[in-house]
């Protein structure tokens, strides 16, 4: 981390170098909430510190796939179960609106990613084989990440006595 640090002071315009920091703090975040793995750092620091990193990487080139693609994966993912799952002074109706609204921060990171892999190119298979991976993944996990923000809202009464017709 601290030779990466360094690298950044010394090319600060390298998108590589901001997404590589952030790729270290994301496999931290991954590694603390990963049950049974370290218990040594605070996940919700180290998503922040990532998403940081990935968004200056993404202001210096916004079509950098897997750096969309783990951007969605934080606030569509890891951060939702942090914070729905954990003790805090936030109250239960504002847990769920804050979540939905990184949900949806995290769907449209997916959406970029895939809209990014799309403009490629048919001749440009380099990058169409390097980031096709991410690009399936990001399909996927778009599809969970609206799958869960239906199970946030969800309200069986709404549902079973039709008050809401746009379910």
């Amino acid at each position: 981390e601290f030779l990466r640090q360094r690298c950044l002071e010394l090319n600060p315009t390298n998108p590589s170098i901001h997404s590589n920091i952030g790729y270290s703090h994301y496999q931290y975040a991954r590694e603390l909430t990963q049950q049974g793995w370290r218990r040594d750092g605070k996940p919700l620091e180290e998503i922040e510190k990532s998403l940081q990193y990935l968004n200056n990487a993404l202001a210096i080139n916004p079509t950098r796939v897997n750096d969309l693609y783990r951007k969605g994966q934080m606030l569509s993912e890891l951060l939702p179960k942090l914070v729905l799952f954990s003790r805090g002074a936030r109250p239960e109706a504002d847990k769920y609106k804050f979540v939905n609204d990184k949900i949806k921060e995290g769907i449209k990171a997916f959406e970029d990613a895939i809209s990014a892999y799309e403009n490629f190119s048919k001749q440009d298979e380099f990058n169409r084989k390097r980031y096709y991976k991410e690009y399936v993944k990001c399909s996927y996990d778009a599809a969970r990440a609206y799958s869960d923000l239906v199970a946030n809202n969800w309200d069986a009464v709404q549902f079973v006595l039709s008050l809401d017709h746009n379910i």
